[in-house]
Parts: C-alpha cells; structure tokens; sequence
C-alpha cells in the first residue's frame, strides 16, 4: 500500500507540474497576444491624432499667412513708428503665449513681445536696444 500511495503523489505531482507549466504558458500567450493588440490599437489612435494635428497646423499656418499679409498690407505706407504701433496693436494680443520681436536693418531688437519677459525670466525693459 506504501508503493500506491509514493506513486499517487507522485502522478500528483506530476500533473500539478504540468498543470502549472501550462497555465503559465497560457498566461503567457495571453498576455503577448494582448499586448500586441493593445500597441496596434495604440498605433492606429497616433495615427489618426498625428494627421489631425497635421491638418490643424496646415490651417493655422494657412491662416496666420492671412493675416500676416493683411498687416503687410496696413505698414505698407507706414513709417517707422506708426509700423512699430500697428504691429504692437495686432500682434501683441494673438501672441500672449509666444514670444515675438521685431530687427531692424541692423539686427538690432526694435519691438519685443511682453511674453518674452514671462518667457525668459526677467524683464528687459532696462536692457539697451
């Protein structure tokens, strides 16, 4: 009776091995399988945001085109000054994020947005132009 019982535990434990080993395998499977449904969905939702974003840039820069060329269009005639107060006046308001800046003929900064401040660190009014 002592040989059935040393045998019973050890089909026991040879099927508890092979139970485990497949139930691991099939967590495996199942994981892997997962995984890479999850990085194809993944990559189809980049996709489709990267071409959004590239048809919003298209139409923002399409229309800032636009509307630069309508502020062309007004400092045509201009002169200096009224050039500096024009663009003040249309740029400053649509750019509180960006920083902006105006050269003159010798490179020399002219006209600076006030995001700039914000956007380095510290203010430039007492710097020299």
């Amino acid at each position: 009776m002592k040989f059935g019982s040393s045998l019973q535990k050890q089909i026991n434990a040879v099927l508890f091995g092979l139970a485990l080993v497949f139930f691991l395998v099939a967590g495996g499977v199942s994981t892997l399988v997962q995984y890479k449904r999850s990085m194809a969905d993944y990559g189809d939702l980049m996709e489709k945001k990267s071409q959004l974003i590239s048809r919003l840039i298209a139409t923002h820069i399409v229309s800032e085109g636009q509307r630069l060329a309508t502020i062309a269009g007004e400092v045509a005639g201009a002169g200096s000054p009224q050039i500096l107060d024009i663009l003040a006046a249309k740029l400053y308001p649509t750019l509180q994020s960006s920083v902006a800046y105006v050269l003159d003929k010798e490179g020399r900064v002219i006209l600076i947005n006030p995001a700039q401040t914000q956007f380095i660190g510290f203010n430039l009014s007492h710097m020299a132009w």
